[in-house]
């Protein structure tokens, strides 16, 4: 009956949010349409779409509203009224701007507040909006999040906790190095929309979705990073159960200025002793400051090193005590640093991004044994390398 219908006369066929091949191959008897019928079709991920024959040329991503009909959109669910209404100008435009665009985050938010004209409530929703999304928003997203196959939902993560802002190449290199197939997993991900690039290279993912990531590790109840000053590390010490699961770990400098850095115990006093740690899920370990982690990092056991950046590495070298066997992606900067390892058993063989943002008094030793590396930028006294 319905390929009857479809063949008598033209007609305009919509298939929302599509997710399966499958799905359109039993929805969509294209060879039954009349000449001149249109087919519209909206899914999160792209290559369903590619893989149903849609040519390149006929897929059109779509981009978050302008202000003018995210305000219109806003305001016809807070007043029933496309318009703010006299007073409340300033209010809508922040909310505008927080919900950056995202039709359902301004759907929701505005029936949050509709028929409410008290401006002091509007503006605590607008606080809290930086802090907490909705039950609604977050539901909505975590279907996109359910749908990603287990790798997928990794890199998800890491993006959302970690590699915000960071390099396509050098975050996949990373991925690659704990074998979650880097490049497909990401172009997965942009495919369904729930990552974007910016500036030719860099990463970019929505403020919703990067609080949906969070909130998924934080339900779990072990944490996967974690962001944290020196003065910090003792109390993470004392958190067998963390250490042992985390996979990424940020260190900032002390906030004290007049602090000399040193780990203290829980009580106050020096810490003379550290127990050793087992870190073995660690892949990921930032370090804005490193002077005054040596008696922390020396003993910690942590093989399965991957990306390693030291924001000021206070020696000439790279310690003996790092491990870089399984490192991928290698960032070190320092005044004092003068050549990147000593000896030939430290060259991480797997490497395949090194930079290195500090005065070298000599190439480092050993380059050859890096078959394996991909991009490197060395900043040497006389001359600059970025290959």
């Amino acid at each position: 009956m319905l390929q009857k219908h479809l063949s008598s006369s033209q007609v305009l066929i919509v298939l929302d949010d599509v997710d399966h091949v499958d799905q359109l191959d039993a929805l969509l008897p294209v060879h039954v349409l009349r000449p001149g019928s249109l087919i519209l079709i909206t899914s999160r991920d792209k290559d369903v779409l590619r893989r149903s024959g849609v040519q390149e040329t006929n897929i059109y991503k779509l981009s978050g509203l302008n202000a003018q009909h995210s305000t219109e959109l806003f305001c016809s669910h807070a007043f029933s009224q496309p318009l703010p209404l006299s007073g409340f100008e300033y209010l809508v435009d922040s909310f505008i701007k927080a919900c950056n665009g995202l039709p359902l985050s301004l759907k929701v938010f505005g029936g949050l507040l509709y028929g409410n004209t008290d401006k002091s409530y509007w503006e605590d929703q607008l606080d809290k909006l930086q802090l907490i999304l909705p039950n609604d928003i977050q539901k909505s997203l975590k279907i996109c999040y359910d749908s990603l196959d287990r790798h997928e939902q990794q890199i998800f993560l890491d993006i959302a906790c970690f590699f915000i802002g960071k390099s396509r190449d050098m975050v996949i290199r990373i991925w690659d190095g704990s074998g979650w197939k880097g490049s497909l997993g990401f172009q997965s991900l942009q495919n369904k929309c729930l990552v974007e690039i910016e500036n030719v290279n860099f990463i970019r993912m929505h403020d919703h979705l990067r609080d949906l990531g969070r909130e998924i590790v934080e339900a779990a109840g072990l944490p996967r990073f974690v962001s944290l000053g020196i003065d910090d590390i003792d109390d993470l010490l004392q958190q067998s159960s963390v250490i042992a699961e985390l996979r990424g770990i940020k260190i900032l400098p002390s906030k004290d200025k007049h602090s000399d850095g040193e780990l203290t115990s829980s009580s106050g006093k020096k810490r003379r002793k550290l127990q050793r740690l087992d870190m073995r899920k660690l892949q990921i370990l930032d370090i804005e400051e490193s002077g005054h982690l040596e008696p922390f990092l020396k003993r910690v056991h942590f093989p399965n090193l991957i990306w390693l950046r030291l924001g000021k590495c206070c020696s000439s070298s790279l310690p003996s005590w790092i491990p870089l066997k399984n490192l991928r992606v290698l960032e070190v900067h320092g005044n004092k640093l003068e050549t990147v390892w000593e000896s030939e058993s430290q060259v991480p063989l797997q490497l395949r991004e090194l930079k290195i943002g500090a005065r070298l008094s000599e190439f480092p030793k050993y380059m050859g044994k890096l078959k394996y590396l991909e991009w490197i930028y060395l900043y040497l006294k006389d001359r600059s390398i970025w290959l």
